[in-house]
């Protein structure tokens, strides 16, 4: 009886021990896994970075600055730059200049998206009458040679836009001319009729 009784505590023994698998409690819980902060996408560059960036290019090597005004809901903006990333427009851009983009414009909420100093610069060269896209040209040492706005008959300048109509890709060949002296007349009537028929 003695030598049962001594069986029976030391099972109860084991059992309270921390750590055996049928103890009087539940084991600790694990530690929760720390919460991940947010990630945020990074600040996007200011109009005056992308644009020193792009006339130190430029002048380094003997091309034109094209500066492209655009925005995420702007659809001529996204045609535009599909135009100009296709041969043989990126062809000659690549050989004639530093093509940049500046975010402006964004609808409330996407604020967050535009270039720091972009819109400013935006109203300046456009005078505000712009629209989306808008194009400007600089020469190699970063002097603004010509816009997008083109007089209309009565005299008023308006932005050609997404420039495929003769008369607007007329200004938009002279906007390149302008800031690139050395864009050949071959490479002009490739740029036109890429551009003319892209209607």
């Amino acid at each position: 009886m003695i030598a049962l009784h001594a069986v029976l505590l030391g099972a109860l023994v084991a059992l309270s021990l921390p750590g055996s698998a049928a103890g009087t409690g539940p084991a600790p819980a694990a530690p929760p896994a720390p919460t991940p902060a947010p990630t945020r996408a990074p600040a996007p560059a200011s109009a005056k970075q992308l644009l020193e960036e792009a006339r130190t290019t430029a002048s380094a090597s003997g091309r034109g600055v094209l500066v492209g005004f655009h925005a995420s809901w702007c659809g001529y903006c996204r045609k535009l730059e599909g135009l100009l990333a296709q041969p043989p427009a990126k062809e000659i851009l690549d050989r004639r200049f530093v093509v940049t983009w500046l975010t402006v414009l964004e609808k409330p909420g996407k604020e967050g998206l535009e270039n720091p100093g972009g819109r400013a610069l935006y109203e300046e060269w456009s005078g505000n009458e712009g629209g989306l896209p808008f194009l400007a040209t600089l020469d190699s040492s970063g002097r603004l040679t010509a816009t997008s706005l083109r007089p209309g008959r009565d005299g008023v300048p308006r932005n050609i836009g997404l420039p495929v109509r003769p008369p607007e890709v007329a200004h938009f060949v002279a906007m390149l001319r302008s800031a690139s002296p050395a864009l050949t007349d071959a490479e002009a009537v490739a740029l036109t009729d890429a551009f003319t028929k892209a209607k």
